[in-house]
């Protein structure tokens, strides 16, 4: 194949020289001043090796910074999670509560208006019995007066 495949000159590690890419051909060998396992080869100098491992050691510990501060954000999320599952819960027993109240509210509004018929109806019973027994005294005391002379006066 004729894909470019990319050497490396020296082995990368923290504290060494950078790699230096080099274009190859698949089918190309590796030049011979190319030393892919040589960490200890650097072709730079070694003020351009110290200032990139400085670099190197600069950027892992921003790295280590953003993993912290990442790590900070998923427990702050998490515990916001928590805080909102809870306050669910309690809004779910908040509108419970209000279902069963609008419930009990109907009921008694129901039970009210029967006591008022009941109530009515007792009233219409006490004047029907009040008429009643006017009427059978009224009946009674003429009856009385039929029978034996009656002074009303």
């Amino acid at each position: 194949s004729d894909l470019p495949v990319m050497a490396l000159s020296g082995l990368y590690r923290l504290g060494g020289c950078a790699p230096r890419p080099r274009l190859l051909l698949a089918d190309d060998e590796a030049p011979e001043d190319v030393q892919v396992d040589r960490p200890d080869v650097c072709e730079a100098s070694q003020s351009d090796c110290d200032l990139e491992a400085g670099l190197a050691q600069d950027r892992t510990a921003r790295m280590a910074a953003i993993q912290h501060e990442v790590l900070t954000v998923n427990q702050l999320f998490h515990e916001m999670n928590q805080i909102v599952s809870d306050q669910g819960e309690t809004l779910d027993t908040i509108e419970a509560n209000m279902v069963c109240a609008r419930d009990s509210s109907a009921q008694a509004t129901r039970e009210v208006k029967i006591a008022e018929r009941r109530s009515r109806g007792r009233w219409v019973c006490f004047l029907v019995l009040m008429v009643l027994v006017i009427v059978l005294a009224v009946v009674g005391l003429q009856d009385r007066c039929r029978w034996m002379p009656c002074t009303l006066s």
